[in-house]
């Protein structure tokens, strides 16, 4: 058989926050901040997932065959304008960039053979690799209004993997007793 899904969304969107800020000590005044994010992005999903059970015999002899593959990827923004409302103070701007991408290719291949009702035998094998890429880049306003690159807060991540896996297993059952025993 074969499934896969495409999923995507574009958005482009404002919301506003408010954050009260109540000072404990009753000296200082009390903050009222309102911040304007406005978003920007899309992301879209890539799911495929062709198989197949090949029934060797009718004495539950099998092979099965299985491949899955993901791609996700993400590309948005967000700009930030803060402003403290009861003062008037406006706060520097923040403005993050958030491209992403995620690869994962898995492929499995089993097999079954019973060696009576009661006792069956699997083995088997498993690939699968792995390809992360997400870059959070973080920028601050500075006095002139420029926006300035913000190491501090900024974040690349990458992962690579790749696996292969083999195991064995046994399974046995008899009337209401039944167990596995596997490496």
């Amino acid at each position: 058989g074969f499934s896969s899904r495409w999923n995507g969304n574009r958005r482009d969107y404002s919301i506003k926050n408010i954050t009260d800020v109540d000072f404990a000590n009753g000296s200082d005044g009390d903050l009222r901040l309102l911040t304007d994010n406005r978003r920007k992005g899309d992301w879209n999903m890539l799911t495929a997932n062709p198989y197949y059970s090949f029934e060797i015999d009718t004495l539950g002899q099998k092979l099965d065959f299985d491949v899955n593959y993901v791609r996700i990827g993400n590309d948005a923004s967000n700009y930030l304008t803060p402003v403290e409302v009861n003062y008037g103070l406006k706060f520097p701007a923040q403005y993050y960039e958030q491209p992403g991408s995620t690869e994962i290719y898995t492929t499995s291949l089993d097999y079954t053979y019973p060696l009576s009702k009661e006792v069956k035998l699997q083995a088997g094998g498993r690939f699968s690799t792995a390809d992360l890429d997400n870059d959070l880049r973080s920028f601050s306003e500075d006095s002139a209004g420029v926006l300035q690159p913000n190491l501090l807060q900024s974040n690349h991540y990458l992962f690579e993997e790749d696996i292969l896996a083999g195991y064995a297993k046994m399974d046995w059952k008899k009337g209401k007793w039944a167990g596995t025993a596997g490496l």
